[in-house]
C-alpha cells in the first residue's frame, strides 16, 4: 500500500511539474497587453516621430554634459581655468583623459541609436505608417548620425563605420576607415536627409531639409581643405551652393541681437537650424532634462575666469542667459 501511494505521488508530482513548465513557457511567449514593445510600437506616424525624439537629447548626453564645453569654449580659449580641465586650453589632452572617453561614447551613442532607429523603422513599421513618415524619421536619424561622425572625425580622424549594431556586437574588432571614407559616409547620410526631410519642421525644434543642407555646406567646406595644401574648388562650389540655398530659400534669418541667441526664451528661433532639445523637469530623468548647471564665465581683473553668478556686476548682464526652463544647444 505504501509503495502504491509513493508511486501515485511521484506520478502526480511529475504531471504537475510538466504542467507548470509548459504553462511558464507559454506565459513567457505572450506579448504584454496594454504595453508597448518593439514589435508593436511602430504602428503610426506619431510613433515614428516619438522614436526619433531621443536623438535630440538623450543620445547626445555624454557629449553635451561636458564635451561640448571642453572641445568648444576651452579649446577656442573662450574660457580658461587653471583648476578645471586646463589641459584642454593648453592642448595637452592625452588619450587617457576621462572626458575624452565620454565624448567618444557620446558620439557613438548617437550613431548606435540612429542605427537602431533606422532598422526598427524599416523592419517593424506596420501598414498604418505612411511612407512619408518613414522617410522623415529615417532622415532625422541619418542627419544625426552624419553630424556625430563629422564631429568625431574632427577629434579622432579615421573612424569605425557601421550601419548595423549587431554586426559590431558579433565582430567588435574592426579596422578604422580612412577619413576619405568617413566624409563619403557623412555626405551620403546628409544628402538623404536633405532630400527627405520637410522644408518646415513638423514640430518645434525638429530638423528640416535646411538643417541637412546647412550641415552639407559645413562638410564640403571642411573637406575642401582637409589635409590639402590648396582647397578643392569642386568642394568649395558645393559648399557655396548649399549655403546659398539655405540663405535664400529657407526663410531663416539672423537675429537682430546676437546676445539673444544665448537666452532660453529664444530657443528654436528663426536663426536656429539644428539644436539639441533639453527640458527642465522634476519628473523626467536627468539625461533629458539637462538644464546646463554651469553659468557663463566672465573675465575678472587679475582674478582669471569666474562663474558669472559669483560676479554681481556681470550677473545682470548675463541673467537672461541662465536658463531654469531647460536649454537648447546648437549643433
Amino acid at each position: 500500500m505504501n509503495v502504491m501511494m509513493k508511486l501515485l505521488g511521484a506520478a502526480f508530482f511529475i504531471l504537475l511539474s510538466s504542467f507548470f513548465i509548459s504553462c511558464s513557457k507559454d506565459f513567457l511567449d505572450k506579448t504584454p497587453e496594454g504595453e508597448y514593445i518593439e514589435d508593436n510600437f511602430y504602428d503610426s506616424d506619431d510613433a515614428l516621430y516619438a522614436s526619433t525624439a531621443p536623438l535630440y537629447n538623450r543620445a547626445w548626453f555624454d557629449y553635451n554634459t561636458r564635451g561640448m564645453l571642453l572641445l568648444g569654449s576651452l579649446r577656442a580659449n573662450d574660457a580658461y581655468s587653471p583648476y578645471n580641465w586646463p589641459e584642454y586650453g593648453m592642448f595637452t589632452v592625452t588619450a587617457l583623459n576621462e572626458y575624452l572617453s565620454d565624448i567618444w561614447a557620446g558620439f557613438f551613442s548617437v550613431v548606435t541609436m540612429a542605427n537602431a532607429t533606422i532598422e526598427n523603422i524599416e523592419t517593424k513599421s506596420t501598414d498604418n505608417v505612411t511612407e512619408g513618415a518613414k522617410r522623415t524619421a529615417i532622415g532625422e536619424a541619418r542627419l544625426m548620425r552624419g553630424v556625430a561622425l563629422f564631429y568625431a572625425m574632427h577629434v579622432w580622424g579615421p573612424l569605425v563605420l557601421f550601419e548595423s549594431n549587431q554586426e559590431v556586437v558579433d565582430n567588435p574588432v574592426r579596422p578604422r576607415n580612412p577619413e576619405e571614407d568617413v566624409f563619403k559616409f557623412v555626405i551620403n547620410d546628409l544628402t538623404y536627409a536633405a532630400e527627405n526631410l520637410p522644408e518646415s519642421p513638423y514640430a518645434s525644434g525638429r530638423a528640416t531639409c535646411w538643417s541637412a543642407k546647412a550641415m552639407l555646406a559645413k562638410v564640403y567646406l571642411a573637406r575642401s581643405g582637409w589635409d590639402k595644401s590648396q582647397r578643392d574648388e569642386a568642394d568649395l562650389a558645393l559648399a557655396k551652393r548649399y549655403a546659398l540655398d539655405v540663405i535664400e530659400n529657407s526663410g531663416s534669418k539672423l537675429l537682430d541681437d546676437y546676445h539673444n541667441l544665448f537666452k532660453y526664451r529664444y530657443n528654436n528661433n528663426e536663426e536656429s537650424l539644428l539644436a539639441c532639445q533639453w527640458y527642465k523637469s522634476t519628473t523626467l530623468q536627468w539625461y533629458v532634462c539637462n538644464a546646463h548647471h554651469l553659468g557663463p564665465l566672465c573675465r575678472q581683473q587679475d582674478a582669471g575666469w569666474r562663474d558669472v553668478l559669483e560676479c554681481p556686476e556681470c550677473f545682470a548682464r548675463h541673467a537672461d542667459a541662465v536658463s531654469l526652463q531647460g536649454q537648447q544647444r546648437c549643433l
